[in-house]
């Protein structure tokens, strides 16, 4: 395989799309079935009680953090496989910044966008709209 067709084969198999400049949805085709979709979000806390998994370097003192949700969300055309929240530990607290979706099915553009404010939902926010620093979280309304 030339280096061409191999680098063709990787931009038909992944595609970015941006929200406000600031978040991204990417939708990575691993097989014809599966995508994995991974959605950029920001929300200065941990919306869970624990957490299952987590990588840990500078002696535990930073870690990433992975929780897997159970409840599958029903507005996206498509069969959800798992759902998985990821976070940054630091000693100062968790903060999440990613969601990824393992989804069988046709997905599309359109999808990118309702997988973008269903992530922001599963982390408990509404998300930006018109503001990319404006997402709709508890502690925003926090005095």
């Amino acid at each position: 395989m030339s280096k061409n067709a191999e680098e063709e084969s990787i931009y038909e198999k992944v595609s970015e799309y941006w929200f406000l400049d600031h978040y991204r949805v990417l939708f990575v085709k691993v097989d014809e079935k599966t995508t994995v979709v991974s959605v950029d979000v920001y929300r200065r806390r941990w919306p869970f009680d624990n957490y299952d998994e987590e990588i840990c370097v500078s002696e535990n003192k930073y870690c990433i953090v992975y929780k897997n949700i159970d409840n599958h969300r029903e507005h996206i055309n498509a069969d959800i496989e798992k759902i998985v929240v990821a976070g940054i530990k630091t000693p100062e607290g968790i903060e999440t910044v990613n969601v990824r979706w393992f989804i069988t099915g046709n997905i599309s553009f359109k999808d990118a966008e309702k997988l973008f404010y269903e992530s922001w939902k599963l982390i408990g926010c509404k998300g930006p709209k018109n503001d990319p620093w404006h997402t709709y979280c508890p502690e925003d309304f926090d005095p």
